[in-house]
């Protein structure tokens, strides 16, 4: 009976995985038959980069899981998480460079006029998303897949392991990770535009420190999945999302050149509430574990 249920959420999660993945993956493709048979087929660039990678890396992490069910819970967990995060990586690098090459492709056939080797570098180095900005959204994206695998992880769990984690553990994951996962589309195609012209504006100032909370609640949580019924369990599931905050200062940090998100006038109160961001995730956290455990 725990084996059928098993094979039934199992097979039911893998089909609703392949068509979330089923419009990037068109898109990508129209994209390859681009670069590779030539012509100007339209496609659409925010569904390749980086939801294509996002959604296969999510699609190939849980096909894993069968093969993974003979080993120990910790490392089968560990092992899903960094084959989908290498497969995104990997994904990501290749649809950018095929994307720069078609950017820099538009610029040079229109004219058809020679230029030197040293100049088509340049544009080829010019083109497509500055790696500060990647690096920032790569961060995003990794702590999107893991805490979706995550989730669809602990769920497996409850089908062929004795019912762990609890259902109210799963509540709350399923709350938060729904809610970054919103976030995290809101900042890819409606703020993305301001990131990428490194413009501040009131709504990307907010819209940051939402996504700062939520990411950091979420690997937070996972910490608490990963470690659960360890001596650690109390201690380092609250520091992993304090230092998921300060990861992605830094990020905003390389990205904004140098600069922060202002959320007051005064450099010092905005200083202040970067501090209060970064630790009301932690607090939330270990406020949790009494909700969870």
């Amino acid at each position: 009976m725990v084996l059928k249920t098993f094979k039934r959420y199992y097979f039911t999660t893998v089909l609703i995985l392949v068509g979330a993945s089923l419009l990037p993956l068109w898109h990508f493709s129209l994209m390859l038959k681009q670069y590779y048979f030539g012509g100007w087929t339209e496609f659409n660039i925010t569904l390749v980069i980086p939801f294509m990678a996002v959604s296969v890396s999510i699609l190939l992490g849980f096909l894993l899981l069968p093969l993974l069910k003979s080993i120990s819970v910790r490392k089968s967990h560990l092992i899903m998480l960094l084959y989908s995060v290498t497969a995104f990586c990997g994904l990501s690098i290749f649809a950018e460079t095929i994307s720069t090459r078609l950017d820099v492709l538009r610029i040079l056939i229109p004219t058809r006029r020679w230029r030197p080797p040293d100049e088509i570098a340049e544009m080829v180095s010019n083109a497509g998303i500055p790696l500060t900005i990647r690096i920032h959204y790569y961060i995003f994206s990794i702590v999107l897949i893991v805490s979706i695998l995550s989730l669809l992880y602990n769920f497996a769990q409850t089908r062929y392991a004795d019912g762990q984690p609890g259902k109210r553990f799963l509540s709350l994951q399923g709350v938060t990770t729904s809610c970054y996962a919103l976030a995290y589309f809101f900042v890819r195609v409606v703020q993305y535009e301001n990131f990428a012209t490194r413009q501040i504006t009131p709504g990307s100032t907010i819209n940051a420190a939402v996504c700062f909370v939520l990411a950091a609640l979420v690997m937070g949580l996972w910490g608490i999945s990963f470690l659960r019924f360890t001596k650690y369990t109390k201690t380092i599931p609250p520091l992993i999302a304090v230092l998921t905050v300060f990861l992605l200062y830094g990020a905003q940090y390389l990205m904004l050149d140098g600069q922060f998100y202002l959320y007051a006038e005064s450099e010092l109160v905005s200083f202040l509430l970067r501090i209060v961001i970064a630790i009301v995730p932690g607090a939330l956290v270990y406020l949790s574990l009494r909700f969870v455990l």
